[in-house]
């Protein structure tokens, strides 16, 4: 059951990045080759699943392969 969730989840991500890809018109420059344009965010979460589930925060962001924004990972602490 769980292995089929994973499916469902993938596929959605899948079809979601390619449409909106396909929407924005980008053509050949979208997609890991190189000579592409490298924009891309890095969340806090092990997995895509993980980063539905908890709405990750993007720790990294990245235009054109250069770094514009770095988050820290938020600290959470319980006191009793």
């Amino acid at each position: 059951m769980k292995n089929e969730r994973n499916k469902s989840v993938m596929i959605i991500r899948n079809v979601s990045i390619e449409n909106a890809a396909k929407t924005l018109h980008l053509g050949s420059s979208y997609g890991i080759r190189v000579g592409n344009p490298a924009d891309f965010i890095i969340l806090d979460a092990p997995n895509f699943q993980e980063a539905l589930n908890r709405h990750a925060a993007v720790l990294y962001s990245y235009r054109r392969g250069r770094k514009l924004a770095e988050t820290r990972p938020a600290v959470r602490a319980l006191s009793f």
